[in-house]
């Protein structure tokens, strides 16, 4: 099984709805929210 890990920048006060949507994707094991360059680990 391949992994790959995506990082995330985005406007701030969206994280929470760009989280939301990426769990909701069948192929996304964990989004998670990070402090830093990136927002978003998924």
């Amino acid at each position: 099984m391949e992994n790959a890990f995506v990082l995330i920048n985005c406007v701030p006060g969206k994280e929470p709805a760009i989280l939301e949507r990426l769990q909701k994707i069948d192929n996304v094991v964990e989004a998670q929210g990070t402090y830093g360059l990136y927002e978003i680990v998924a």
